[in-house]
Formats: C-alpha cells, structure tokens, sequence
C-alpha cells in the first residue's frame, strides 16, 4: 500500500463500514423487513445472594415482505447475546439462511445476564453476564437485533410491554 498508513486504510475502512451500517438501517415504515407484534420484558432474580439478575426479552415479529434471513446477534446497554428465534413455532440455527413469507411468525427470546459472584473466600467464582457488544446508531435502553438478507441490517426496538418481575426462592 503506497502513500497511506495501516492506520489512515483502517480508518477508512471502519468510516466506511459504520456508514454502510447506518445507511442500511433507513427509518422508513414502507422500509421496515418485520412488523413487531408484540415485545416484552420481564426481570428474572435468583433469589440466592450472588446469583445475579437477567432481563428476559420476547419478540413476535412478521415479515413485511418474501426475504432470505439469517439471524444475527441482539444489542442492548453495550451487550451482546445470541437470541432464541423460532419461525413458526420451530427452532432455527444460528447462521441458517430461511425463506420467509409475509405469514410467517418469528419468535426472538434474549436473555442478558448480569455478572454476579458466588461462594466466599478461597471458593469464590464469578459467573460472567452477558458478553460485550456495540451496534452503531443504537442509543441507550434501545434493543438491536442484526440479521442479513433483507432491505435493512437491523430492527430496533424501543418499547415493549413489562411483564411482573420472576423471584427465585
């Protein structure tokens, strides 16, 4: 590479790849690849000291046109997680490419898990929460979900129905 850095190509290349991202997320209803149905949260507590917490998010969405989609992560508050997504009432696999139609019914649950510690002195375990993740544009308390194959790279979601929080005993 003659006449620019390492550092000036990634750059460039991030600046394009975050506008490409921003782009393919247009805000247009007549755009939009699902419809949301219905979206809910509920808190989950262990109940034991150290057990931790989970925020348990339900997704129903229909697709708003014939697409080819392969699921992706979910974002939210600087974390990333791998949603449970059935079509139709059947399970689908990470990464599968599936032929949608307009009837179709997708199902998303995500689970972001805090980081808690348990045990006490030389038997003490940290159990990790959710794992590190940012999508572009999403600003804080919003959900992303990314997935490939339609008109946009991603579906945001803002608002949803809180359920009764679930306590452990």
């Amino acid at each position: 590479m003659k006449g620019i850095s390492k550092h000036q190509f990634t750059l460039f290349v991030l600046t394009l790849l975050t506008q490409v991202s921003c782009s393919s997320r247009r805000g247009n209803t007549e755009e939009a690849d699902f419809k949301i149905i219905s979206s809910t949260l509920k808190y989950s507590f262990g109940g034991v000291a150290g057990s931790g917490s989970a925020r348990i998010f339900e997704l129903e969405l229909k697709p708003t046109h014939k697409m080819k989609f392969v699921a992706d992560s979910v974002f939210m508050d600087s974390m990333a997680e791998m949603p449970n997504i059935t079509l139709n009432g059947k399970p689908i696999k990470y990464g599968d490419t599936i032929e949608l139609k307009k009837k179709s019914i997708l199902k998303y649950m995500i689970v972001f898990r805090t980081e808690s510690t348990i045990g006490g002195g030389d038997a003490q375990m940290v159990l990790p929460g959710s794992p590190y993740g940012v999508l572009s544009g999403l600003k804080p308390g919003e959900m992303g979900c990314r997935y490939g194959g339609g008109r946009n790279s991603s579906l945001i979601v803002r608002k949803w129905q809180q359920l009764e929080p679930e306590l452990g005993e």
